[in-house]
């Protein structure tokens, strides 16, 4: 009930203040009765009760008058004695009676005959219980009664004790061995009390009242500026800030709940301000971009109808709201068959899909179609968003990349060199043209399934895995065909992209007739080499021969005289015709070997020596010509990687042109020993093997450098070289990874050649 009546109270539309003001008044008259009641109850009380002793030491004055008026007149005195105390103004009445409880003297007082019955009120003030008391305290001798008029009083009964003097011949002899003799019953008007009582009554209802007076005034006052004034504050504040208005702020200087709230409602309006204009910022930013995107965005309801569209679809389509969205840009009359926002709406999942439309102007579109669910505050899908991307251009890019694709496909495949893909890790064979598979006699499906290192001779495997690692070509390889038979080829390996994926491209080219080319072309250098060094080599078996000749007449003599050499001749012809015919056979012998067709194997070979054996060779020729050598070969050279036959051809040739050369200039002009020098020198670097062959002839024009190495190109005259020497020297040279440079001066010319060094003497690579 209660909690319905406060209830009941807080929803009535009235003021935060006003309630307060209400609460604190109702609870101060509650207060304020209850201790008005309490108060005016106690005062009551300690009427009474001093009415009652008042009352009490009136009954003893009566007591000690009856005493007096029973020695003299006992019915006049006592009858004097009590008129006299009822003229009293508070004394209503005064009553005795005996023992028995008849009435000895009544006063004004009527009562009926007969003695009181013990349940009477004056008898059970001692009579409730048995034996009756001898003796009761005040607040048990009086009680409140009320006569018929309604007039209240205090009716007190005290006892009259037997003394000795009491049990006299004349009096109470009977009665002597009684404790008391009877009663004597006082009735007190409460008038008086009543009286003040009102007046105390009146006076309280006046403080009271002018007490809640006082407590509303201050109430109100206090809760108008404290309560009521800031609370209006910060509801308009509030209101402000519900409107929009972030820049308000509450004006409230409490130190108290209400200047907190006030505190926590201004940060409130300037934390929802900033938000508000940093989502302002993001709308405007989301706004911007939904209008501004490069492509085309739809909201649509579950029937397909258009609900919004941003600038770019406003421009390219002319729909309005409320179209369906298959009729306003994608030319159908029904949905599509395969509907992405459909799917959205069933799944409340994203989905793509790939749609063909047409533009207002007629253009036919491309487009990659996005969907997306809208929802509610609920959680229900409301709404689906669709954007399309238009891939037009893209589309005909990929046609024309697919027509392109085709083109270089065919060129890829048509391409005379054979172009394998690999992959970089593997080196297996992820793609290759018609020319590798016709190259190796694999088809392409047996050839892919390899890898390149599968095509190459044993031997090479190494230098190949190390040329492809390091994206280096190889001149001059051995790989292996279908059949296992062996040919040359030459590799250049670049890095690219397959399929995006890094890879590596191969190009392999046969290179089998080049080199039997170059190989008849270096044996035809030799023979014309050898022919030119005919007479040299003559001459060389000359002086071998005379020495046999002159062995042999020797014999021829002493035989036709009968007699033989003495043994110290004998011993020291065998020896010369020994040493003789060893040295002819080694010149047969070199000759034989530089005839003899090359290898193209590689080997450790030691420049130093082959320098030395093209010397040997070519010796007898420079002295012919009486050309000096001047030599600075460097002692404990690395080895490089070459064949000694074909390095040996590349410095007989560098000597035949210095040779040429000093001829030239000498005849041109007086000389002396120093003008016919050739010189030969070796060094090494900390990669490489470098020789210098240096001549004091005519050196070479410098606008003729840059053609020396040319095929078939020579200063020389007519009939006196083919112009092939430098070139072959020139492809022997880069065939082994070294390098070739002429210079030329007033002095003379100088080449200088540069091998790299070996890296392993007891492998061979090309």
């Amino acid at each position: 009930m209660i909690k319905k009546l406060i209830d009941t109270f807080m929803r009535l539309r009235i003021s935060l203040a006003l309630k307060i003001i209400i609460s604190i008044i109702a609870l101060m008259a509650l207060l304020m009765v209850g201790l008005f009641s309490v108060n005016i109850h106690r005062y009551e009380e300690t009427a009474i009760r001093n009415a009652a002793i008042g009352a009490d030491e009136i009954a003893e004055v009566v007591k000690a008058g009856l005493k007096s008026a029973m020695r003299l007149d006992p019915r006049k005195d006592t009858e004097a004695l009590i008129a006299e105390v009822q003229d009293l103004n508070h004394i209503a009445s005064v009553a005795i009676y005996d023992k028995k409880g008849n009435p000895s003297f009544k006063g004004d007082l009527i009562l009926p005959p007969g003695p009181l019955p013990k349940d009477h009120a004056l008898c059970v003030m001692c009579h409730a219980q048995e034996p009756p008391l001898a003796f009761a305290e005040l607040q048990d001798r009086y009680a409140i009664t009320e006569d018929s008029a309604g007039n209240r009083f205090i009716r007190i009964v005290s006892p009259i004790p037997n003394e000795p003097g009491c049990a006299t011949a004349n009096c109470h002899v009977a009665e002597r061995h009684d404790s008391f003799l009877g009663i004597v019953e006082m009735n007190v008007s409460m008038a008086s009390i009543e009286g003040n009582l009102s007046l105390l009554i009146m006076d309280n209802a006046k403080y009271v009242m002018f007490s809640l007076v006082a407590i509303v005034l201050i109430l109100f006052m206090v809760t108008y500026w404290l309560v009521d004034t800031p609370i209006k504050g910060m509801i308009e504040t509030t209101r402000r800030i519900a409107l929009g208005d972030y820049d308000v702020r509450v004006d409230v200087k409490q130190n108290d709940e209400l200047g907190e709230l006030a505190q926590a409602i201004n940060r409130m309006a300037f934390e929802v301000g900033s938000q508000y204009e940093e989502l302002h910022k993001q709308r405007g930013s989301y706004q911007s971009l939904f209008e501004g995107v490069p492509c085309l965005i739809t909201v649509q309801d579950r029937n397909y109808r258009l609900l919004q569209y941003n600038q770019t679809f406003a421009e390219r389509f002319q729909a309005k709201p409320g179209d369906y969205c298959f009729r306003a840009y994608k030319g159908r009359d029904c949905k599509c068959e395969v509907c992405p926002v459909e799917k959205t709406f069933a799944d409340g999942k994203s989905h793509t899909t790939e749609e063909i439309g047409y533009y207002k102007d007629g253009s036919q579109a491309h487009w990659i179609v996005n969907t997306a669910p809208i929802y509610d505050e609920k959680g229900e899908i409301v709404a689906a968003m669709e954007m399309c991307l238009d891939i037009t251009q893209r589309k005909r890019l990929e046609e024309d990349l697919k027509a392109s694709e085709q083109k270089y496909y065919a060129i890829f495949n048509n391409i005379p060199n054979a172009v394998l893909v690999l992959d970089v890790e593997t080196f297996q064979i992820l793609d290759c043209n018609h020319t590798a598979s016709e190259l190796y006699g694999y088809t392409k499906g047996n050839l892919i399934r390899r890898t390149v290192l599968d095509l190459v001779a044993i031997d090479e495997v190494k230098a190949n895995r190390e040329a492809i690692d390091n994206v280096q070509p190889l001149k001059r390889t051995k790989h292996l065909n279908a059949d296992g038979d062996m040919f040359w080829a030459s590799t250049s390996t670049t890095r690219s992209q397959f399929e995006d994926r890094p890879v590596l491209l191969m190009v392999v080219t046969d290179i089998s007739e080049r080199i039997r080319s170059d190989e008849q072309l270096v044996q035809a250098s030799k023979m014309a080499t050898l022919g030119e060094m005919a007479t040299g080599v003559a001459h060389e078996l000359n002086q071998p021969l005379a020495v046999l000749q002159m062995a042999a007449n020797l014999f021829k003599r002493k035989m036709k005289q009968d007699k033989l050499p003495d043994r110290p001749t004998m011993e020291n012809m065998s020896e010369k015709i020994s040493n003789n015919v060893e040295r002819a056979t080694k010149i047969i012998n070199h000759m034989r070997e530089f005839g003899r067709k090359s290898t193209v194997e590689t080997e450790p070979v030691m420049l130093n020596d082959v320098i030395r054996r093209a010397f040997d060779f070519f010796s007898q020729q420079l002295k012919l010509h009486d050309i000096e050598v001047g030599w600075q070969l460097e002692d404990d050279l690395p080895p490089i990687q070459a064949e000694p036959s074909r390095m040996e051809q590349v410095f007989i040739n560098l000597l035949l042109n210095a040779r040429d050369a000093i001829d030239e200039k000498c005849g041109q002009q007086d000389w002396n020993a120093t003008d016919r020098v050739i010189t030969l020198r070796t060094r090494a670097t900390r990669r490489h093997v470098i020789a210098e062959v240096m001549d004091t002839g005519t050196g070479i024009p410098r606008d003729l450098l840059s053609k020396l190495f040319e095929p078939f190109f020579t200063t020389k005259e007519v009939g006196r070289g083919t112009g092939l020497g430098l070139s072959i020297s020139y492809g022997i040279v880069t065939d082994y990874g070294g390098t070739i440079r002429a210079s030329s001066s007033e002095k003379g010319s100088r080449f200088v050649i540069s091998f790299p060094r070996s890296c392993n003497a007891d492998s061979t690579k090309s």
